[in-house]
């Protein structure tokens, strides 16, 4: 009997994209590039929020 019968197969998911959007903010992250600021005016006007309730 094969010892890894039963057992899922384990590796890398190389074609996830939550694998390479994990990897892509590891890697740009270093560098300085601010990843979530630039995208809080749009996150504000999607749920219509003002600039004086923003804060």
């Amino acid at each position: 009997m094969d010892p890894s019968a039963g057992r899922e197969r384990s590796g890398v998911p190389w074609r996830s994209r939550v694998f390479w959007t994990v990897l892509a903010s590891t890697v740009v992250v270093p560098l300085g590039v601010a990843l979530v600021s630039s995208l809080l005016p749009l996150v504000r006007d999607a749920f219509a929020v003002s600039d004086v309730r923003a804060g």
